[in-house]
């Protein structure tokens, strides 16, 4: 059982280092929970270099389309290298350039677990 201790505004969950470890976090990193079509999404908050932040977003966009592929990581892998139309013809790897991109990815990610793509 996980313990939630509520402060204020925030929740304050611990998570198994092999949850952070796999989210690309560390021990004492914030971060934002989002529950979407059944799953949920932690977006590390954290204020540390780029780098380190643009890795746990990589590493939480891949969590989501494999989620999307129900655990098929040929099928995720192959639609990562394909170009989608809803991404102005960009495959999803090269998206993970940025936290403005790999934001937009997750946005599209979301409306093909939902089924909302006209």
């Amino acid at each position: 059982m996980t313990k939630i201790r509520v402060s204020g505004n925030e929740a304050l969950v611990a998570l198994p280092p092999e949850v952070l470890a796999e989210c690309g976090l560390k021990d004492g990193h914030h971060v934002r929970v989002i529950v979407e079509a059944g799953a949920i999404l932690l977006w590390p908050v954290h204020k540390e270099g780029a780098g380190d932040n643009l890795k746990g977003l990589v590493a939480q966009i891949n969590m989501q389309a494999l989620a999307l592929f129900e655990g098929d990581e040929t099928a995720k892998s192959r639609w990562m290298r394909s170009p989608i139309r809803a991404l102005g013809w960009k495959s999803p790897n090269e998206m993970l350039q940025s936290a403005k991109d790999i934001e937009t990815l997750r946005l599209v990610i979301g409306r093909l677990d939902s089924g909302s793509f006209p």
